[in-house]
């Protein structure tokens, strides 16, 4: 998991100016999981803010998170590669 979100954050997070991260929705809690809504604003001189929106499901056994779970809505995979490809095409948003 933490190499995964390294290597997204190296190849594109910290690569741009600016992003912020706002919770869209509050955590839930169902048994041994947490559930958060969340939109991330990434942000490059001479491109359109790009949006990222998505939900984040942490499994946890103990104090330990043994599972962690991005999902996006519809479309959002084929907006997020547009934007890259047109706007950021040297970067590299993948987790692996």
């Amino acid at each position: 998991i933490f190499r995964g979100l390294k290597k997204s954050l190296d190849g594109f997070d910290r690569k741009l100016p600016k992003r912020s991260i706002e919770v869209t929705d509050p955590p839930t809690e169902d048994g041994d999981s947490m559930t958060i809504g969340w939109v991330a604003t990434y942000e490059k001189p001479g491109a359109p803010p790009f949006k990222l929106r998505g939900r984040s499901t942490a499994r946890y056994r103990g104090e330990m998170i043994v599972e962690l779970v991005d999902e996006y809505p519809a479309g959002m995979s084929d907006e997020a590669a547009r934007w890259v490809r047109d706007h950021a095409p040297e970067l590299d948003p993948s987790y692996v």
